[in-house]
């Protein structure tokens, strides 16, 4: 039988949880906001959306890359922690499978599709983010409730953004140069992040795991996060991409300096939910009377 998780101790995780999460989001959140601000600013209105509609296009991408794994991982780790290092290895295979795949999927699309040449080397600067950010362990750090080492790790990767822009990015001409930054930046943060996993649980041994069926049972599972992620970051970027698609540059990188500071804004207050969610899902599982009376209160 289950045994009870103690008041106090629910109350402890949750508000450690929140502090952390919420200084990882606004450290983060920060540090892409300054990094944005000045990118507008060297880079102009038309190359200032030449960056941001590549970002969009290849936020959209990352969808079919990740597959609602990194929310469906938090809550199978949580679920089944005796089986953490098997869950980690197995959907760290399947992201970089699919974020590799995805890339080569991109990369083919850009050279057919795209005439202009600096919007050719730009999204395909963009597109190593596909394979880069699949070495992401941020989701298995959540589902550990280490959202300590998530600030650590965040704040690496967008500190070394910042400061690469700031040294290397000085006028329009480098657009090409700013989203490469933002590719490497995020191989750089999953390194690190593969370094705090690794230092959560001394005992765990990366490994590659080819395994199709065990693919597809986590893959059944995490569908609706898949689809629920995926309507949500279909409305959020919406407007860039049509005005990518149907406008100029120019406008593209007038709105999107607004649009940024926006989300990022609305980013910071999705804090709690993600603080709590490791909670509620082991609650679900231990002690179903206290997991409706916290839900409850949560909303």
């Amino acid at each position: 039988m289950n045994r009870k998780i103690k008041p106090q101790k629910l109350l402890y995780r949750i508000t450690s949880n929140f502090i952390w999460a919420i200084l990882s989001e606004i450290g983060s959140k920060g540090l892409l906001f300054l990094s944005m601000i000045y990118l507008a600013r060297v880079l102009g209105r038309e190359k200032f959306g030449i960056f941001s509609f590549a970002h969009i296009v290849v936020t959209y991408f990352w969808l079919a890359a990740d597959l609602g794994t990194n929310m469906y991982g938090v809550q199978a780790v949580v679920k089944h922690k005796h089986e953490a290092g098997r869950i980690l290895n197995t959907l760290l295979s399947l992201r970089i499978t699919t974020g590799f795949l995805i890339f080569m999927i991109l990369v083919s699309l850009i050279s057919t599709f795209c005439s202009s040449l600096i919007q050719k080397a730009v999204f395909c600067c963009f597109s190593f983010y596909l394979i880069f950010r699949s070495i992401f362990t941020e989701w298995f750090l959540r589902g550990l409730e280490k959202f300590n080492y998530i600030f650590i790790g965040n704040f690496v990767t967008f500190v070394f953004f910042l400061f690469s822009v700031l040294f290397l990015v000085k006028d329009p001409e480098d657009v090409i140069k700013a989203s490469f930054i933002w590719s490497i930046s995020f191989l750089i943060g999953g390194i690190f992040f593969l370094f705090l996993t690794k230092k959560a649980q001394p005992e765990l041994k990366y490994q590659i795991i080819f395994s199709v069926k065990e693919w597809l049972l986590h893959l059944k599972e995490s569908i609706h996060f898949t689809l629920s992620g995926g309507l949500s970051t279909f409305y959020q970027q919406l407007p860039i991409l049509l005005l990518g698609i149907f406008s100029t540059d120019q406008d593209v990188g007038l709105y999107a300096a607004v649009h940024r500071i926006i989300f990022a804004l609305i980013f910071v207050f999705s804090v709690y939910p993600m603080a709590i969610y490791p909670v509620l899902s082991e609650l679900y599982k231990k002690d179903k009377k206290r997991f409706f009376n916290l839900f409850i209160i949560s909303i």
